[in-house]
């Protein structure tokens, strides 16, 4: 194997689907609206991006020594400055793995993985499907994480 071949190893290739924009309704949590309409799309595998703002927040770090999630939440509202995440499937059912960057009335940046718990204000919301064989997650047991399995 060459070196060009080494670096691709773990790579797969996919076709781009369709596109959907919209929006999560106000008042709903944030993962569950993008991976209830991603099921209603019948998309298994893809990409979200989201901007907007939040009335509150819960905010995963993952801590590498202890390999599990620290939560944080933030009771206030907040702009959604970045949120974009993968679409792939675990245990058959679609789920979505997304970052997300908030800031606050005086500029203030807190980021993280999007958790649960994240009640929309306004969530305007862009939804790329890939087509092909779809991505599954399963546990790593090196990193105590749900990865991509090639």
């Amino acid at each position: 194997m060459n070196s060009e071949e080494k670096r691709l190893e773990g790579f797969k290739s996919f076709q781009v689907g369709q596109s959907w924009q919209g929006n999560i309704s106000r008042g709903e949590d944030l993962l569950l609206g993008l991976e209830e309409t991603v099921k209603k799309l019948g998309i298994s595998s893809g990409f979200v991006q989201v901007l907007g703002a939040v009335r509150s927040a819960r905010l995963g770090y993952f801590d590498q020594e202890k390999m599990e999630y620290e939560y944080h939440e933030f009771d206030k509202p907040l702009e959604i400055l970045h949120c974009m995440g993968n679409i792939s499937l675990q245990d058959e059912s679609p789920v979505i793995h997304a970052h997300i960057v908030l800031g606050d009335e005086e500029s203030r940046a807190f980021g993280g993985h999007l958790a649960r718990g994240t009640e929309v204000f306004v969530a305007e919301t862009i939804i790329q499907e890939y087509k092909g064989e779809p991505q599954f997650r399963r546990e790593d047991p090196r990193s105590g994480l749900t990865l991509w399995n090639f």
